[in-house]
């Protein structure tokens, strides 16, 4: 016949059992936990890469510059500085956020080509008011001849809307490189995995 254990010895026995389960390597409470354990390795992995890359980029643009300064030859490599500069802008958290920087840099320049033209159609009104002015002030010479005086505002008007026009032409480039670099990082945005 058996004996029952007593139940001191059931408690032991539970108690023991009780400690190696919690002694037991319980790597994830739910799915939800071993996701978020990938999704952080991943993350990780990127900003690791992300690093490397920007270090690698650095080490190009200094080997550039180097032999730059040994050759006769000039290279221009804006496109690669402007890139490293996105790069090298954290966001607050310390994780790179150089889409919003580009972003706000296309919207300043929207900002002054909007300016820019505002200035070349008031330059434009102001030249036809001025040539309306000059117009009444033609004085017909008893000759037959037209006498204009053109020196003045009207010349000058004219170098402002080159000016102003120069301006609006730079300011366009611009801002299509940086569309299309903000099209370009919003691109590789989306396709990082860590989304």
């Amino acid at each position: 016949m058996k004996q029952k254990p007593s139940p001191t010895a059931f408690e032991e026995h539970q108690q023991h059992q009780e400690e190696i389960n919690d002694k037991a390597i319980k790597p994830y409470q739910t799915v939800a936990d071993e996701e978020a354990h990938i999704l952080e390795n991943k993350l990780k992995d990127v900003i690791e890469e992300n690093e490397a890359l920007r270090k690698g980029m650095h080490e190009i643009l200094d080997s550039i510059k180097e032999t730059e300064s040994n050759s006769v030859m000039r290279i221009e490599s804006s496109c690669l500085e402007r890139l490293l500069e996105a790069l090298d802008s954290r966001h607050v958290n310390g994780w790179y956020h150089p889409a919003m920087r580009l972003q706000a840099q296309v919207f300043a320049l929207q900002g002054m080509n909007t300016i820019l033209r505002e200035e070349l159609k008031l330059a434009r009104l102001q030249e036809q008011q001025q040539q309306l002015g000059l117009g009444n002030q033609c004085r017909t010479h008893t000759s037959g001849s037209i006498n204009i005086d053109q020196s003045g505002p009207h010349t000058s008007s004219g170098q402002m809307d080159s000016y102003i026009e120069n301006h609006m032409e730079e300011s366009q480039q611009l801002t299509d490189s940086l569309k299309q670099e903000l099209k370009i990082l919003t691109e590789v945005m989306k396709a990082c995995p860590c989304k």
